[in-house]
């Protein structure tokens, strides 16, 4: 199933779950025609700071470009990051989604982004973010960090895991790390426990794509992002695989869907492979 998914999605700050639909929040200019929500007289007049941005922002004058401007105001001339979304291990066919999310959000409304990507996630379970070094495949899989797609058994069905992961960044909420004495513990390796960066997603911005970023040189080794799972019920380990795919002007101040395949696994079912 491919489809664009153009409707309004809310983060409100009282509800961050919250997914609605809003007649006083417009959608982006797709066609020629004025910006201002209540126009559709062709466009002519342009944003300066949104010059290089696909599709344009035009009005068909300077009134309508000052009525728009409580909505346009808000990411004009700012930065979107570009994902790919991936469930782990899941085929015909794979689930997956692309999406656009503005520079400026945090990793915890990147979590709720990603739990209505792939809804029909409820936020019922905890979750993280990790960003993996991934080895070669010279590397022995016997080393802590070797990236290696594991078989698990689970009754009559085998999945795939990723598993011996050499973690550069977590990100997570506040109480995932309140007491880190066992995080990390490798006792059958007979070594002390590796110290893996920690950061709150309250207060982490997406901003570590970027080259200039705070944590950038982290999460990243010659220009090239290490890739970022998305973990979420540590009982059925669903785990997604996000790969960045680059910045763009954003044209929205929340998440704009280009791509989505696939239905997401309803909550709580017991996970079964797709082979």
């Amino acid at each position: 199933m491919t489809r664009n998914l153009p409707f309004n999605f809310l983060l409100n700050h009282h509800h961050p779950l919250l997914l609605s639909y809003s007649s006083n929040m417009p959608e982006p200019n797709t066609k020629e025609r004025c910006s201002w929500l209540v126009c559709d007289k062709p466009g002519k007049l342009r944003c300066t700071r949104c010059r290089d941005a696909t599709p344009q922002t035009l009005y068909c004058s300077a009134k309508c470009q000052k009525n728009d401007w409580i909505f346009h105001k808000a990411y004009c001339g700012k930065k979107a990051y570009t994902f790919d979304i991936t469930l782990v291990a899941s085929s015909s066919p794979a689930i997956t989604r692309t999406v656009a999310i503005p520079a400026w959000f945090t990793f915890r409304q990147l979590h709720y982004t990603l739990q209505y990507a792939m809804g029909p996630w409820q936020h019922t379970h905890m979750h993280e973010f990790s960003f993996n070094r991934l080895l070669s495949e010279f590397e022995s899989p016997t080393q802590p960090g070797y990236w290696v797609r594991n078989e698990v058994d689970r009754g009559p069905h085998r999945l795939d895991t990723l598993a011996g992961r050499d973690e550069r960044l977590k990100v997570g909420p506040a109480e995932l790390y309140d007491d880190d004495k066992l995080d990390n513990w490798h006792p059958m390796l007979g070594r002390p426990p590796k110290k893996v960066p920690k950061e709150r997603e309250k207060t982490l911005r997406l901003e570590v794509f970027d080259v200039n970023g705070r944590l950038y040189e982290t999460v990243a080794k010659d220009g090239d992002m290490y890739p970022l799972i998305y973990t979420y019920d540590f009982g059925d380990n669903w785990e997604h695989e996000l790969i960045f795919k680059g910045e763009t002007l954003a044209r929205a101040a929340r998440p704009l869907f280009s791509f989505a395949q696939g239905c997401g696994p309803v909550e709580d079912c017991p996970r079964a492979g797709t082979k």
